[in-house]
């Protein structure tokens, strides 16, 4: 089963949640047989107090079941997308 993870900006933006829907449906259209990974609709429920290193823990354990990254236009100036990006890299993930 492929498995694609969406990795961009998150922090300091305030439509990232459109950004990430409209991402996921372009790969849902592009590779309907792809289960996607959307790190927002994953997060959305934890706390409000939840800080940045628990979020990137709860995103990196989803990142590592992946087989695809698909990385965000402005990923490479997010810590968290950087992150992922040097993650999915090294684990030779395939990028979208």
């Amino acid at each position: 089963m492929n498995k694609c993870y969406i990795s961009g900006p998150i922090t300091g933006t305030t439509d990232y949640a459109e950004r990430f829907n409209f991402a996921e449906n372009q790969v849902k259209r592009l590779y309907p047989d792809f289960e996607i990974i959307n790190p927002v609709e994953l997060c959305k429920h934890l706390p409000s107090e939840t800080h940045w290193k628990e979020y990137m823990d709860v995103c990196l354990k989803a990142l590592n079941g992946c087989t695809h990254i698909m990385m965000m236009d402005g990923w490479e100036f997010s810590k968290g997308a950087t992150v992922e990006y040097y993650v999915a890299r090294d684990k030779g993930l395939f990028f979208l």
